[in-house]
């Protein structure tokens, strides 16, 4: 169609998954009311924002978590749902804070 890949993918993603129907589908499981029409404009909003790195993510094989989790768009009080879990980058830190604790305590 003498489009580039990526912005076919875009527009597969686009058609399948930020439409009505699929966004309906959606699990809710604290069953917040929805406003489809809002629901739709942000998945749209994501897409057009982050879906070039999406794609680069998608294409390199990198987990779709710690995506999710680095361009900040996971729920933090929601529920496990897509197994999605922050990454763990601060296990230095709280070894760190462990021995600086131990060390006060003697």
């Amino acid at each position: 169609q003498g489009q580039a890949p990526e912005k076919q993918v875009l527009e597969v993603i686009s058609r399948k998954v930020c439409n009505r129907n699929a966004l309906t589908q959606l699990p809710n499981p604290r069953r917040y009311t929805l406003h489809h029409p809002t629901l739709q404009f942000e998945c749209d909003d994501v897409l057009e924002t982050f879906g070039e790195s999406l794609i680069d993510a998608l294409t390199l094989g990198e987990d779709l978590a710690t995506f999710c989790w680095d361009i900040d768009i996971c729920g933090s009080r929601d529920e496990k749902f897509f197994d999605f879990e922050p990454e763990d980058d601060d296990d230095d830190d709280d070894e760190d804070e462990s021995a600086r604790s131990e060390g006060q305590d003697l």
